[in-house]
């Protein structure tokens, strides 16, 4: 899996090429729920690009990775 964050995601939606990201990583793309958050914000301050982020989101191109507890406990 590859975990990514939110200045990857929206630099990349910035410009119009957030596919190009999906293209390299294939469906092994993830993001923590904090990323979602941050993005969320995004979109409710009235930033364009985080729509896309949402699309990318809720067609399964970015899996949002929530870690169990005992996931959590490991370092």
């Amino acid at each position: 899996m590859i975990y990514t964050d939110t200045d990857i995601l929206s630099a990349f939606a910035k410009i119009g090429k957030l596919q190009l990201v999906h293209n390299l990583f294939s469906h092994n793309l993830c993001a923590s729920p904090a990323i979602l958050q941050e993005i969320k914000i995004s979109l409710d301050e009235g930033y364009s690009f985080a729509k896309e982020i949402i699309s990318f989101i809720e067609r399964g191109d970015l899996k949002i990775l929530v870690l169990n507890e005992r996931e959590r406990k490991e370092k």
